[in-house]
């Protein structure tokens, strides 16, 4: 296994950390030569993991004999903001872990500027990355720097992302439908599961679309907002030119809300879109209501639920579809990462662990590292035939393999052969590879990492945003002319849109990317 060295690193950190105004731990002692280093790492995962007794853990003992890292998780499960609240206890009482790994931008943004994760500058830069962490570009780099340019952590693999509006296939089939491919045949569909009786009840008590109407940016719209702005949140992106575009006071935008608003008025889409929580989207899904709905990867349970009330129903993924900016996605281009490994000040002094880290980060996101962290072993996680891994063995001995990595997903998790091998259903199969081949062709700018958002102006911009869109697809505010004409003007004076604007496009022209 090839040693990261960073001949310079002790004294690089040093300098880079005393400008975080901050005081440390001490100095750890030495390790004992041969002996491997310890490093705890404090981490939030959303489901229990029943992580094995250390003597029985492989992937620990494979660290251990291979990284020389004896690698301690501080596990938290259950609800987030207890995580925070223990994290917060330890950060108050001067026990800082040695790493952290943070799964949301804003808890790593608020330990950036209470300063006490380690900058990573010196020792990770994008010229001269170890092998397996060349995913992290510069601009993924820069979404995670601060204002002065400065990084504190490793970023994880942007994650796979498999959203994806899903369609009853048996209604278009009793409706004599065919699957629609374009924005105007999307809404025909919508139209039909609403108004055509595609259960057959002889009752009209259908709907085409149902979502909750929350987040109307959210992932339950991608595929409908990208057909019409480009980018699937809606949001501003560079085009080829070197334009800034798109936007939610862009002309783009108001034909989307036009386009929904017809929806609306026709009664294709649920009525309670602006109540409706995910549960009960879950349920109108399950209790045949709605046609179309959204979930992240195939809606299994879902399917089996339906089959209860009605054996035939079937249900597929609803494949991207044209509108006018191109074609739709049903996911985000992004550079974000899915996951932020910080180290703490505790290392400034500490050279080796600081190195051990990347070494683990590299291992993780490589090929031992990456199959070991998804197969397991066999005969305890996987079965192979004829030396070929064909079966991955579910249950409380595999649940922790994945919660292990501090990488995000293994690379390997969207290769077909493992697709296979945790999707065996040829239709199962058949939908995932669907999923993961759902590429975008537009990222907004935040997401590409070209700019980011100024957070001054984010929230309240957002907020009335959503408010309004609502208003408009129920059509309690028209979108003619006047009315458009005093949303735009709302949104770039009482809302500070125009600052906002403002300082994106310099932002984006002091990075090359407006011409």
């Amino acid at each position: 296994m090839k040693k990261w060295g960073y001949g310079v690193l002790a004294l690089a950190l040093a300098g880079a950390t005393a400008a975080c105004g901050k005081e440390d731990n001490a100095a750890q002692p030495a390790e004992e030569a041969g002996k491997p280093v310890a490093i705890e790492v404090e981490r939030w995962v959303s489901v229990s993991v029943d992580v094995p007794p250390p003597d029985q853990d492989i992937v620990l003992q494979t660290i251990r004999k291979d990284l020389g890292i004896d690698l301690k998780y501080a596990f938290s499960s259950g609800k987030s903001d207890e995580w925070r609240a223990k994290l917060g206890a330890r950060i108050g009482a001067n026990d800082l872990p040695e790493a952290i790994l943070f799964f949301n931008m804003a808890d790593y943004r608020k330990a950036q500027e209470q300063g006490y994760l380690l900058p990573m500058n010196e020792v990770l830069k994008p010229n001269a990355l170890p092998p397996n962490l060349k995913y992290a570009t510069k601009e993924m780099l820069y979404t995670i720097s601060d204002k002065n340019g400065v990084y504190h952590g490793i970023p994880a693999r942007p994650p796979t992302m498999t959203n994806s509006l899903f369609i009853r296939k048996d209604w278009l089939d009793r409706l004599n439908l065919k699957m629609p491919t374009t924005t105007d045949e999307l809404k025909a569909v919508m139209q039909a599961f609403a108004g055509n009786d595609p259960d057959g009840n002889g009752k009209k008590d259908t709907f085409g679309f149902s979502a909750s109407g929350s987040s109307m940016n959210g992932q339950p719209f991608w595929q409908l907002l990208s057909a019409f702005t480009g980018d699937v949140r809606g949001s501003f992106w560079v085009d080829k030119a070197g334009k800034l575009r798109g936007g939610p006071v862009s002309g783009e935008f108001r034909h989307y809300l036009q386009y929904m608003n017809e929806l609306m008025k026709s009664g294709a889409i649920d009525p309670d879109l602006a109540t409706n929580n995910l549960d009960r989207v879950t349920q109108k899904a399950e209790q045949g209501q709605i046609g179309i709905f959204h979930n992240t990867g195939y809606p299994n349970a879902i399917v089996q639920n339906m089959k209860k009330l009605n054996p035939q129903a079937e249900v597929v993924l609803l494949p991207p579809i044209t509108g006018p900016a191109g074609k739709a996605s049903n996911n985000g281009k992004t550079n974000s990462p899915n996951g932020i490994l910080s180290l703490t000040v505790k290392l400034k002094d500490q050279p080796e662990k600081v190195n051990k880290m990347i070494e683990l980060a590299n291992w993780m996101n490589g090929e031992q590292g990456a199959r070991l962290l998804t197969f397991g072993i066999e005969g305890l996680n996987h079965k192979k035939t004829n030396g070929i891994i064909t079966e991955f063995i579910a249950g409380s001995q595999s649940n922790y393999l994945s919660a292990y990595s501090i990488m995000g997903e293994p690379a390997i998790k969207t290769a077909p052969e493992t697709v296979k091998v945790f999707y065996p259903d040829p239709f199962l199969y058949e939908q995932q590879m669907k999923l993961i081949g759902d590429k975008p062709e537009i990222g907004g700018i935040f997401a590409m990492g070209q700019a980011k958002e100024p957070t001054l102006y984010a929230a309240d911009l957002s907020k009335y945003v959503t408010e309004m869109m609502l208003k408009f697809i129920y059509g309690n505010v028209p979108l003619d002319d006047k009315s458009w004409d005093e949303y735009t003007s709302t949104y770039l004076t009482k809302y500070k849109g125009r600052q906002y604007l403002d300082e994106i496009k310099r932002e984006l022209t002091a990075n090359g990317y407006l011409k």
